[in-house]
């Protein structure tokens, strides 16, 4: 019976926003810049503009028509080829972050809370595994049960990177699943993250 309600839970699972998450919050730049035109081509046949624009969009929007008009202006008065690159890696940036917000929009407006619930909660689950089994790990490398007591020190906790791109997205993410577990009342996943988020804590 738990073997099928696993599987249920694993069909309720919204892969395609997992795996956009997990590659998202990857350390190469590459993997965060496949992330958009992946999910957008997944989703061709379901994507619309019109559906997925959020509240926050015009923030973006505003954002990008500022730094584009002021950049023009301090580039007229004194160009600089330098300057022009670091302007277009900034808007760059901001265009980045107005597609993630139309992604998640759309994943929020277009799936069930069921499935939002499911994904996020796999995500967080996915990552304590992971963090468990890296320290798992250093306490065979420096044979001791506390890593922290090794030749590694308060760094030990760089290593517990979980599935993300360093143990300070780590700390963070694991705080809000913290919050996220301890307000749904499961209070082991709760106790796991928040410990997590202290292993990894500066």
């Amino acid at each position: 019976m738990s073997k099928l309600l696993n599987i249920a839970k694993f069909k309720d699972i919204n892969w395609l926003l997992f795996f956009y998450l997990l590659l998202l919050t990857q350390g190469v730049f590459f993997l965060k810049f496949l992330a958009f035109p992946l999910f957008f081509i997944l989703n061709k046949d379901k994507f619309t503009f019109v559906t997925v624009f959020g509240k926050q969009y015009k923030f973006y929007v505003l954002i990008i028509i500022y730094a584009t008009i002021s950049s023009t202006i301090l580039l007229f008065i004194n160009f600089s080829l330098q300057y022009l690159v670091m302007i277009l890696l900034g808007l760059f940036t901001w265009i980045l972050c107005f597609t993630n917000n139309l992604i998640i929009n759309f994943s929020v407006k277009k799936k069930s809370l069921k499935k939002l619930y499911s994904t996020i909660d796999f995500l967080f689950d996915f990552n304590i595994i992971v963090s468990v089994a890296q320290y798992l790990i250093m306490m065979i490398e420096y044979k001791t049960i506390n890593p922290f007591r090794s030749v590694l020190g308060t760094s030990a906790g760089d290593s517990i990177k979980g599935i993300f791109a360093n143990s300070s997205v780590n700390m963070i993410i694991c705080s809000f699943a913290f919050i996220f577990y301890y307000s749904n009342k499961k209070n082991i996943k709760a106790v796991f993250n928040i410990a997590i988020m202290f292993l990894t804590t500066y």
